[in-house]
């Protein structure tokens, strides 16, 4: 959790209390692979990070294929 917090405070410095307040509400999900998160038209509850491995955005069309869009990696942030 303190990597996360970090990163964050690379790009905004945050206060001590701040720090604090994130700890107490950040959680670790952990996903299997090939797991789906969001199907299309789903509303996101929640702001992802990625902290290990690969995130990817895509459907399938209607021959079966699937297309892919965005994918994110270590460190990338959706939601």
């Amino acid at each position: 959790m303190n990597e996360l917090i970090n990163q964050i405070n690379n790009y905004h410095q945050l206060s001590p209390k701040t720090i604090e307040a994130l700890q107490g509400i950040f959680t670790v999900k952990t996903f299997k692979k090939n797991e789906i998160i969001l199907r299309a038209g789903d509303v996101a509850r929640y702001y992802y990070f990625v902290k290990y491995g690969l995130l990817g955005y895509y459907t399938i069309d209607e021959t079966g294929n699937r297309i892919s869009f965005k994918n994110w990696g270590r460190g990338e942030k959706f939601g």
